[in-house]
């Protein structure tokens, strides 16, 4: 149950925050990594620093949220005017590219999380599985039990799934010195 509750932990909390992190890390590839991830976790939750026992309220939270949004419409619109501003002054053949490159759109800077592909149809349904099933004396069964409850792999195994091994399971006799997996 305790190790339920640190995998959900890791999945929910820790995850969302360290998987940005590291990619910016492994992005910029600072040479003081500490002070560029402290840095980097200011700036992206400075909005959830906490000073002592003192917590914000969700209401004042998105009162700051939506503060700092109003600053970015305006700083944008400012830069929009500068922009427009600049290009009036410019003249149309001059063509050098003595500025820099526009920064490049935030979703081209995040890695991918994961890409899965299922193929529909007739020919890809899903069919109940028959495993095989070779007879085997009592003898047999009982010698290939008391070598797979030793092992860790199977020795977890309720008594019917137990049974569903043994029978599955083809006895295969082979001479000295004979290859038996091929890679």
């Amino acid at each position: 149950m305790a190790q339920d509750d640190a995998d959900k932990y890791v999945i929910n909390r820790l995850d969302p925050v360290l998987q940005p992190l590291v990619e910016a890390v492994m992005v910029r590839r600072p040479a003081q990594p500490v002070d560029f991830m402290i840095e980097w976790l200011q700036k992206k939750y400075r909005h959830c620093h906490r000073t002592g026992t003192e917590k914000k309220s969700l209401t004042e939270t998105n009162r700051l949220l939506r503060l700092e949004v109003a600053k970015l419409r305006q700083a944008r619109e400012d830069y929009a005017m500068l922009k427009v501003s600049d290009d009036s002054v410019s003249s149309d053949d001059d063509d050098d590219s003595d500025s820099e490159a526009p920064p490049l759109p935030a979703r081209l800077m995040q890695s991918r999380k994961s890409v899965s592909a299922e193929a529909y149809g007739r020919w890809n349904q899903k069919k109940a599985f028959h495993p095989p099933q070779y007879p085997k004396t009592a003898q047999q069964v009982q010698r290939l039990r008391g070598i797979l409850s030793s092992s860790f792999l199977f020795s977890a195994l309720d008594a019917q799934d137990m049974d569903l091994i043994l029978l599955a399971m083809k006895e295969c006799t082979f001479l000295p010195g004979q290859r038996i997996i091929q890679q």
